[in-house]
């Protein structure tokens, strides 16, 4: 009995790929999205494949613009809001050209991340970092 009231408990929870939190501040995207454990890993760790942004000379950085994302929350976001975030002219911000979205932009670009190839980001989590960027892209 007890397993399905779990399973029931699990289906009514809805589709991942369709729902988003809300939180726009660096701490909620960083966990959610650029940290080591979330969905696009852009640091990884020493050894991770997922390591792409970890340092300036890894292969992500000297591709992406130099975005760096470093091995903390703080490293990360002083590269983030330098390279990622400032407006491009009549363009959207490099964030939102380059990471892998559903449905897909049609962008003709790399969408990162590489690995996990099945990280997309959904219009609500664009939305959420578009938000934090409106906002000045504070570090809270």
């Amino acid at each position: 009995m007890k397993r399905f009231v779990l399973l029931a408990a699990l289906v009514s929870c809805g589709d991942p790929k369709t729902e988003c939190a809300t939180t726009t501040t660096w701490t909620a995207l960083y966990t959610d999205y650029f940290g080591p454990k979330s969905k696009g890993t852009c640091s990884g760790a020493p050894g991770d494949e997922n390591n792409c942004h970890l340092t300036s000379s890894a292969s992500g950085a000297i591709a992406g613009a130099g975005f760096v994302c470093g091995t903390t929350k703080d490293e990360c976001y002083t590269s983030f809001k330098a390279v990622l975030v400032p407006p491009r002219e009549g363009k959207p911000h490099y964030f939102e050209a380059s990471l892998r979205q559903d449905p897909p932009s049609g962008c003709l670009c790399s969408p990162m991340p590489l690995r996990p190839a099945s990280a997309v980001f959904q219009k609500c989590d664009l939305d959420r970092i578009r938000s934090w960027a409106d906002k000045g892209a504070p570090n809270d």
